[in-house]
Parts: structure tokens; C-alpha cells; sequence
């Protein structure tokens, strides 16, 4: 026959202490991808993705005529060296615009920290939770994360 555990009371045992630690940059990306902000954030990157096949929406846009000169001088060399006629102005300023737009949602996909306001965001984040050392510099593009 074996012996039993004596039972433990627990208002006898001793409470656990609060860890003091500092977060992990891991610890705070998951608390802040649960903010408001970045639940929006997220929710606005879903409906991009979803409906970049669902129509356009026309705008104008006014090119300064020196740019203009230029745009049609390149596309004219770039036309004459693949052996078609070139595009027309506002084409290509449509797809100047259609890829600086691919390109924005791509660094707010994998980095927004590298946009000013969600880098002030986090920045503010990392003071609320003591923890300034992740915090991302003005002057430095944001790495691969923390967000």
C-alpha cells in the first residue's frame, strides 16, 4: 500500500510572483496586432485583396508637361526596341499609378512599420508596455516586422 499525498491548502501556498520581464518583440507584435488600429488595418487589407479584380474607379490626373515629355520619350524608345507603337500618355500614367498603388499595399502587407503612422503607432505601443527598445527609428526603414 502506498501512502498518500498529504493534501495542500492552498491559501498556504505562496503566490506566484508577477513576472516583471520585458516583452519579446513576438509578445508585442501579437498584443498589437489585436489593437484597433491593426484590426482595421486588417480588415482594410482584406477588402483590397478581395476586390482588386472588381472595377475601377476614374480619376484625373494632371502629369506636368515636362513629365509628360519624358514619359513619351521613353515609352516611344521602349516601343521602337520591342517593334510596336507606343502607348498612349494616359496608359501609361495608369500603369505608373496601378503600380505604385501594388507596391503600397504590398509594404503595408509585409512592413507597415515602414509607413510613418503605423511606426509611430508601434512606437507608442512599445513605450505603453516598457518596452523601448523595439521600438523603430525615424531614420531606419522598419525591418521584416515586428508587425
Amino acid at each position: 500500500m502506498g501512502k498518500e499525498k498529504p493534501k495542500t491548502n492552498p491559501k498556504t501556498l505562496p503566490k506566484k510572483a508577477k513576472s516583471n520581464s520585458i516583452p519579446t518583440a513576438e509578445e508585442l507584435t501579437r498584443e498589437f496586432l489585436k489593437t484597433p488600429a491593426m484590426v482595421e488595418h486588417a480588415r482594410m487589407l482584406d477588402k483590397v485583396q478581395a476586390g482588386r479584380d472588381k472595377g475601377n474607379q476614374t480619376v484625373t490626373v494632371s502629369v506636368p508637361n515636362p513629365f509628360a515629355t519624358m514619359l513619351e520619350f521613353v515609352e516611344r524608345n521602349n516601343a521602337a526596341a520591342a517593334g510596336r507603337a507606343p502607348d498612349p500618355l494616359a496608359k501609361l500614367v495608369q500603369q505608373i499609378v496601378e503600380n505604385e498603388l501594388a507596391d503600397m499595399l504590398h509594404w503595408l502587407v509585409v512592413s507597415p512599420g515602414s509607413f510613418s503612422r503605423y511606426r509611430d503607432l508601434w512606437n507608442s505601443f512599445c513605450d505603453e508596455r516598457g518596452a523601448p527598445q523595439h521600438k523603430i527609428g525615424d531614420e531606419e526603414p522598419a525591418p521584416e516586422g515586428p508587425f
